[in-house]
């Protein structure tokens, strides 16, 4: 956890997992109707019980954030995916 941690905060990320998806909900943070600190509440972590509580809308362009589909989305997947990603593959 802590690379992923380390990775995220050297290249400005907040990343959740939704789904079995990881997004990058980075950009959307300051376009978020209850701010982005409330997002950063959330940064690697599962949001899938808060999410049941949003529009659909809100679903679809969650999917446009997705970066990589994590089985089971635990933290062992999560680091070996942060760090495919920083390493571009």
């Amino acid at each position: 956890r802590e690379e992923v941690e380390a990775y995220c905060l050297k290249n400005d990320k907040t990343m959740v997992i939704l789904d079995d998806y990881v997004l990058d909900i980075s950009s959307f943070q300051t376009h978020h109707p209850g701010g982005g600190a409330l997002l950063r509440q959330k940064h690697l972590q599962t949001i899938d019980q808060e999410m049941k509580f949003h529009h659909p809308l809100t679903l679809k362009m969650a999917n446009t954030m997705k970066l990589i589909t994590v089985p089971n989305a635990n933290q062992t997947e999560l680091l070996r995916v942060t760090k495919a990603l920083a390493n571009g593959t």
